[in-house]
């Protein structure tokens, strides 16, 4: 017997924003989700994968669960306060083949499906608090939202993670490795889902004084040239004419004084130069009013 939808509740003291809305929302989360899951894998990964978003779109309970592999592996996430149950679901050869690029296995064809050992199982687990910490910091929102790993299932089609006849959105990521394009699938709960986003967003348009979400939104997206200085030297017409590879040019910078940051041309941060991984990256100290000049005071040892 097929099971009836239960028929949602409207409000009309407090009228719902569109739902393209939240599925505009959750695009841009898909988005970041890739950019920031690349760059954590990256370190855990002998051999790139490449994060692509597929698509976004709702679907019904049965047929949500259905599309996935039955074969696959099923990641129980819980995301934000309310903790809200999502499940990613990657094709069981895909998880062979993080573990092919964690142990940097040679071969470009897509290894045999076989049973994970526990070695294995931790290792993936690694991998997977990984994505669900790009999860959490893709949020589209000022802060991030809290993600947080729960356990896998071998057997997603048959899950009890969420209530029987609900809504879902699927969302697609494309995976680009040496063995191929695969697919992945994030299942969130539809309406819950669109509850979560346009509530941040209604905060996030009080925060702006009431300015229309989509001005607010592309305000936010314009870019803006930040510049970290080093330091600086004069020299002359002759002098700069006959530089060349190998010469060393000394700077008005002690080592012992931090670094400015400039926005648009205005100095706006003090900080210090530091390394992330393979990148280098500045770590702010310090706000600077407008117009104020950095400080020159040498810093203080924390230990101090």
């Amino acid at each position: 017997m097929a099971e009836t939808p239960l028929p949602s509740v409207l409000d009309f003291h407090s009228p719902r924003r569109p739902p393209s809305e939240a599925q505009r929302q959750l695009s841009a989360w898909q988005q970041n989700i890739c950019s920031q899951v690349q760059d954590s894998w990256g370190s855990l990964l002998a051999r790139k994968v490449k994060v692509q978003p597929g698509k976004v779109e709702p679907v019904q309970y049965h047929a949500g669960l259905q599309a996935l592999p039955e074969d696959g592996l099923g990641i129980y996430l819980s995301l934000g306060e309310a903790l809200l149950p999502s499940m990613i679901v990657f094709s069981a050869r895909q998880a062979r083949a993080f573990i092919a690029d964690m142990l940097d296995l040679p071969g470009g064809k897509w290894p045999p499906p076989s049973k994970l050992t526990a070695a294995e199982d931790s290792m993936l687990e690694v991998l997977f608090q990984l994505l669900a910490e790009a999860i959490g910091d893709g949020w589209p929102a000022d802060r991030p939202l809290s993600c947080q790993l729960l356990e896998t299932t071998a057997k997603p089609q048959r899950t009890r993670l969420f209530p029987i006849g609900s809504a879902f959105f699927s969302v697609e990521f494309q995976l680009d490795s040496r063995f191929g394009v695969e697919s992945c699938t994030w299942l969130l709960l539809k309406e819950e889902t669109e509850r979560l986003i346009l509530n941040d967003l209604e905060g996030s348009a009080g925060d702006s004084g009431g300015a229309h979400p989509d001005l607010a939104a592309i305000t936010e997206r314009i870019p803006m040239d930040l510049v970290i200085e080093l330091g600086r030297a004069e020299l002359t017409m002759s002098q700069a004419a006959h530089l060349a590879v190998g010469d060393v040019l000394v700077l008005d910078q002690f080592v012992s004084r931090p670094l400015s940051a400039s926005l648009e041309g205005q100095v706006k941060w003090l900080g210090l130069p530091k390394r992330i991984g393979s990148r280098q990256a500045f770590e702010i100290i310090q706000d600077l009013e407008p117009g104020a000049l950095p400080s020159l005071t040498p810093l203080q040892s924390k230990g101090a």
